[in-house]
């Protein structure tokens, strides 16, 4: 079944923010019905393990995680995701956002 919406979320050296994202993502009230799509830009930091960390215990959710050899910046990191990404709809997510628990449910209302 095609997911409602791909998340496409690009991180870099975000690894003291990424996890407050992610979790309030996940806990999305239609989280089982999205696909999310996480690259990390090849950052300096520990983002990386932080979200293979994270998201191993979310095994249940479609979540893909990938990581840049080096460093392309945002615009062809969002390029990567919208080629990965197979929802109805799509939203991007910084890796310094958060967003409520209603917040993929209520946009797919609305679309």
């Amino acid at each position: 079944m095609q997911p409602k919406i791909s998340v496409l979320i690009s991180a870099y050296n975000s690894e003291k923010t990424i996890c407050t994202l992610l979790k309030s993502l996940l806990l999305n009230s239609i989280a089982k019905d999205c696909q999310f799509i996480i690259v990390d830009d090849s950052s300096t930091d520990k983002t990386y393990e932080v979200i293979k960390d994270f998201i191993y215990s979310y095994n249940d959710l479609d979540i893909e995680f990938y990581k840049n050899r080096k460093n392309l910046g945002i615009g062809a990191t969002r390029k990567k995701l919208l080629s990965l990404a197979t929802g109805k709809y799509f939203i991007f997510c910084d890796s310094d956002d958060y967003v409520e628990k209603t917040y993929l449910e209520d946009l797919y209302e609305v679309a």
